[in-house]
């Protein structure tokens, strides 16, 4: 009787022992939600149709230049109206905010800046080195909108050419 026991506690442990050990694959579910949080850890997007959406929902006024190709129109963070588009096979981002609502670093470009420019308008041309890729962006404050046109082509002629087809 005590071995019957003996063997009946032990068989009881070792499946506990081996059960407490288990993982279970998370359901779909479950892993949807993780990686739909895990995708809005940075800022958050939201592509919409058109650059009325900025107009109506942020009160911001932002066009893509008449040349743009393949216009893609986002909300960044809820507070921030992004357009990315091609012009002459090249790609720039342009951004807008009203000022003290939205994103510290409106152009999303974290490095050392290497050159400087004040344009006539008094917006800022800078070259941002990212560690081994430069970055060129324009930076103007307009009342109370800031705006920022990135790319990162090196080529500061065309930047200034987008730039000045935006105002």
């Amino acid at each position: 009787m005590k071995v019957r026991i003996t063997l009946c506690l032990l068989f009881a442990a070792l499946c506990l022992l081996t059960a407490c050990g288990a993982k279970t694959a998370p359901d779909a579910q479950t892993t949807a939600a993780t990686e739909a949080t895990t995708r809005q850890r940075g800022n958050p997007m939201e592509e919409v149709a058109d650059a009325a959406a900025f107009a109506e929902r942020l009160g911001i006024t932002l066009e893509a230049p008449a040349n743009a190709q393949d216009a893609v129109y986002t909300i960044v963070s809820g507070t921030a109206a992004q357009i990315d588009f091609m012009v002459d096979g090249q790609e720039y981002m342009l951004r807008a905010q009203k000022q003290a609502t939205g994103m510290e670093n409106l152009s999303g470009l974290y490095g050392d800046v290497t050159a400087t420019e004040t344009l006539a308008d008094g917006a800022v041309l800078e070259t941002v080195d990212l560690g081994g890729l430069s970055a060129l962006r324009i930076s103007r404050t307009q009342g109370d909108l800031e705006q920022v046109l990135v790319t990162d082509s090196g080529d500061a002629a065309a930047l200034k050419a987008v730039y000045a087809s935006i105002q």
